[in-house]
């Protein structure tokens, strides 16, 4: 029996073993039979091709292969094959490009390398040498050439010698003198009283036959083809060194000329003596076809570089020269659990900086000396590393896939896969938002919503693939777009602007490029996850980006909440213009007082509305936009510090968050004696003057001519919020609002490489001063909702509910709310202030947000004649009733839904949206002018049911 129970066991793992070699030769019969396997673990077996280098990822459980490049694509064109992608300038020529595959991998300039876990993948972009420089010799001396041929075929011989003239400087007969008076002079001038002829078999039979004595028409006719034979051979040596045929100094150069030469006028006889010791064989014309036979003979000979130059040298003409943009990139590739995690160490990344550009030739020069001599003190040119895109084509579909690349623009959006929107432009947006650090000129004056969240992703069929990218994501774009007549396939990836770029205008006609004067020098990482069946929709995204966030502390679990938050935003004093004693002095015009503050509290309260927080905006001097907040300075207009302290005591009786706003990342209104000095604390832009955040004109899109607001730089932050607390802390009030912190993200990008702060440095020192007021106690408030403050606010605003509308999206999807709810409050936009404020409504219901209002006590008259008489729909005394009823009108119906997770959402019909929460009730959102059913539901026009359960 024993033994029958051990044969049971060995056949059970016999058949699971052969389950696994069946599914893997499945794999293989994909594309995977030409790769290597170079890791595994119990998730997923990580493959490389040898002589392509892109890689596959083979997922153990759910039997699938993910390609970085698309299988069965046809090799010989040249796109789909690459991993990366890089883009640099040079000084003639801005915005190249290369790409692994044809300017590394098929220069045989990549390295596979194995390491811990994975594979890594070293490239070195760009030929050592010009292809049409190398490999061929224009001019040859006859001793070393004859050396070569007797190593050759008969075939191979000929075939050299049919291409290559010897030629010579010798004394001329008299009938060798006959050529035209331009050539006379060339040669007297460049070779004395000798003159150039060819020692070919056909010319000696003609000087031969001329010096026997014939008649003298037979002369004129030998003098004649002597002639020609001679000034060809001539005008063939004087282009090897101009480049240009018969000096003409027109079209392209041909290879081997003398880079300090342009005319024949600029040769010398030094540039000919070498032809009086020894003759010399000439190549000529050689047509592209018969280029590649020539080469491959020397190729035979193992004719190298050192030999070309060594025989260019010899015969006065350039050696072959270096070729400066070359750039060496490496890339790891390693399995993390069921993830694949790839990075580019930026500090290993090598591109050409300050390389020396002028040299002279070492026309001396014998066999193992250096050939060129370079000046390192003149003409050193560095060659900027722009862009690094990183797996263009990791799960790219073709042209008859179905599915959807998904986009954190804004709240979310999808761009269906081949939607055939090929008249627009491709889908190409930062994270984090516009930098400050770039010219007003470049940064779009109309509004984008900010991709708030480092992660994108891509459907086909019942798999899908999320990409988060983990380090770097402050100078990565988001790219995205579909299949065309002219690319074959829909692709969604990341791309990293290493090296910020501008431009400054000299005069009307000449432009100089302005670049960071350092690379970004972190890592750049990039996880891939994989979801297939019921998971690989955005829904599932949103649940794996939140899991992913949670299991690394980034999103932390919070007590259950039965209410929704209303959020209540009240503007204390904006500045004016307006006569005083007969003169126009800027004022500070109070709009809601710390009692009126208290007032409208007060009513809000006592009308039912049970999770409410106040946000104080203008509570300081200078208002909404303040002073320098070096220190605590109340706006007098609003009441004395004893009325705020009282507001605040107030507030925290009935459990009312407080939030007094205070801008960190902006100076917008600063004297002498508040501490800031533009030169030593406003960040640069890249073209070296300070970086500035403008307003602009709703309808010329003009950058409005206003007090200048200083972008400041993160460098600055420690020293301005330790300042600021000194005086803040007094008040004892828990809560911060820090509104742009999470909203807005700018480099500081200073002249000397030392100071700069490019985008991803500026990260870390905003979650530097995060951390400490976070460490400190205080409840913290922000706008937007960027990734980096997720740990450390309790509640975030103007969260946008829709995406920027570009025209390549299909539909809009509320992702960014799907990975917050159940963790952090939010808000979209103030109701009061969308232009359609029951959409706005609709849009909060989907999701069950926040509802947030922004309102003033006084009239908003009072506005006119302000930057902010836009604010028209203001008032507290029309406003706050309505607040009060919608509020509970909405909190009676959504109420408990406020602290569950999010489950699914789906768009069931073009005006008809359904959400599910993890209680299992769904909420279903009618946007549509007529009325909807949903199962046995009926859901008015404009509308929103909840149905509990979720059985539709």
């Amino acid at each position: 029996m024993k033994e029958i129970e051990n044969f049971k066991k060995w056949m059970l793992i016999f058949s699971q073993a052969l389950i696994v070699m069946m599914v893997v030769c499945g794999a293989c019969a994909a594309g995977l039979e030409e790769m290597e396997l170079v890791a595994e673990n119990a998730h997923l077996a990580l493959y490389i091709h040898p002589d392509t280098t892109e890689i596959a990822v083979f997922d153990k459980t759910a039997e699938e292969v993910w390609y970085s490049n698309p299988p069965g694509r046809n090799m010989r064109q040249s796109t789909a094959h690459d991993v990366i992608q890089i883009r640099y300038d040079t000084p003639t020529s801005p915005d190249k490009q290369m790409d692994s595959y044809n300017h590394s991998v098929q220069l045989g300039q990549a390295e596979i390398i194995r390491i811990e876990g994975g594979v890594r993948v070293e490239y070195l972009f760009g030929a050592e040498y010009d292809p049409n420089a190398v490999g061929v010799p224009q001019m040859v001396k006859m001793g070393r050439l004859e050396e070569m041929l007797a190593q050759l075929s008969d075939r191979d011989r000929s075939t050299l010698l049919r291409y290559y003239t010897p030629i010579a400087l010798r004394q001329p007969y008299p009938f060798e003198l006959k050529v035209t008076n331009a050539a006379q002079n060339l040669e007297k001038r460049l070779f004395g009283d000798l003159v150039i002829v060819p020692l070919t078999e056909g010319y000696q039979e003609l000087v031969e036959k001329a010096l026997a004595g014939l008649d003298d028409q037979e002369m004129r006719r030998l003098e004649e083809q002597i002639a020609k034979q001679r000034m060809d051979t001539l005008y063939g040596l004087l282009e090897k060194f101009t480049g240009y045929l018969l000096g003409s100094g027109e079209g392209a150069r041909s290879p081997g000329f003398r880079r300090d030469i342009e005319m024949v006028e600029e040769l010398t006889p030094a540039d000919f003596a070498h032809l009086k010791e020894e003759p010399s064989y000439l190549l000529g014309r050689l047509a592209p076809l018969l280029q590649g036979q020539v080469q491959s003979i020397f190729e035979k000979l193992g004719y190298g570089v050192e030999d070309l130059a060594l025989d260019h040298v010899q015969n006065r003409l350039d050696p072959p020269v270096p070729l400066l943009e070359r750039f060496f990139i490496p890339v790891e590739y390693r399995l993390d659990g069921a993830s694949l995690v790839v990075q580019v160490p930026m500090a290993e990344v090598v591109y050409p900086i300050d390389q020396p550009s002028a040299y002279e030739v070492n026309w001396g020069a014998e066999e193992g000396d250096e050939f060129l001599i370079y000046d390192t003190t003149n003409e050193l040119v560095t060659y900027p590393l722009t862009s690094i895109s990183l797996l263009r084509y990791f799960a790219a579909a073709d042209t008859s896939a179905q599915g959807y690349i998904f986009v954190p623009d804004g709240s979310g959006a999808l761009i269906y896969l081949n939607n055939g929107k090929t008249g627009e432009t491709l889908y190409s947006e930062p994270i984090y938002g516009r930098d400050g650090a770039l010219p007003v000129n470049e940064r779009l004056p109309y509004e984008k919503q900010v991709n708030h969240l480092p992660v994108f992703g891509f459907k086909q069929g019942d798999k899908a693939l999320l990409a988060i990218i983990e380090e770097g994501e402050a100078i990565a774009y988001i790219r995205a777009d579909i299949a065309r007549p002219t690319f074959a396939y829909n692709v969604a990836y990341p791309a990293f602007q290493v090296t910020a770029k501008s431009w400054r205008r000299l005069d009307q006609f000449t432009q100089i490029n302005l670049y960071q004067s350092r690379a970004y020098r972190g890592n750049l990482t990039v996880r891939y996850e994989f979801l297939y069946g019921e998971e690989a929709e955005y829904s599932g995204m949103a649940r794996r980006y939140q899991d992913y966030l949670v299991s690394r502390g980034r999103l932390m679990e919070r007590a259950s909440q039965q209410s929704i938050p209303l959020f209540l935003e009240v503007l204390g004093v904006v500045p004016k213009v307006q006569p005083v004693l007969g003169v126009a002095r800027e004022v500070e015009l109070p709009l809601t007082s710390f009692e009126q503050a208290h007032s409208m509290v007060s009513y809000l309260l006592e009308e039912g509305v049970e999770n409410l927080s106040l946000r104080y905006s203008g509570w300081i001097q200078g208002g909404i936009n303040h002073r320098y907040p070096s220190r605590v300075r109340l706006a007098s207009q609003l009441g004395s510090r004893e009325e705020l302290l009282d507001l605040s005591r107030f507030l925290k009786e009935h459990d009312v968050s407080f939030y007094p706003a205070v801008e960190l990342l902006t100076v917008q209104r600063a004297g002498v004696l508040d501490g800031f000095r533009p030169s030593l604390d406003a960040a640069r832009a890249v073209n070296g003057l300070y970086a500035q955040k403008p307003d602009y004109d709703p309808v010329t899109l003009a950058a409005l001519s206003k007090p200048t607001r200083y972008i400041l730089s993160a460098r600055v932050l420690d020293s301005l919020v330790n300042s600021f607390l000194k005086d803040y802390q007094g008040l004892n009030i828990p809560g911060l609002a820090v509104p742009s912190v999470g909203s807005e993200l700018h480099a500081d990008l200073q002249r000397d490489p030392a100071r700069v702060l490019d985008r991803a440095d500026s990260q870390k020192l905003v979650e530097q001063e995060l951390v400490k007021l976070a460490k400190q106690g205080f409840e913290l408030q922000a706008d937007g909702g960027n990734a980096y403050v997720l740990p450390y606010v309790s509640s975030l605003l103007n969260v946008p509910q829709t995406g920027s509308g570009f025209n390549l999206v299909d539909e809009e999807v509320p992702f960014l709310q799907m990975v917050l709810h159940g963790f952090i409050d939010y808000a979209g936009e103030p109701l009061n202030l969308a232009i359609d404020p029951t959409e706005a409504v609709l849009r909060s219901a989907q999701t069950a947000s926040g509802l947030y209002f922004l309102l003033i006590w006084e009239d908003p008259s009072v506005l006119k004649g302000t930057e902010y008489a836009h604010l028209l729909s203001v008032e507290w005394e029309h406003w706050g009733p309505q607040a009060a009823a919608v509020y509970r009108e909405y909190n009676q119906a959504l109420g408990d839904l406020a602290g569950e997770r999010i489950w699914a959402h789906k768009k069931l019909a073009q005006d008809l949206t359904v959400t599910w929460f993890t209680n299992g009730d769904a909420v279903v959102v009618n946007f549509g002018d007529s009325e909807a059913h949903v199962g046995e539901t009926r859901v008015p026009p404009r509308s929103y049911r909840r149905i509990r359960g979720g059985e539709l």
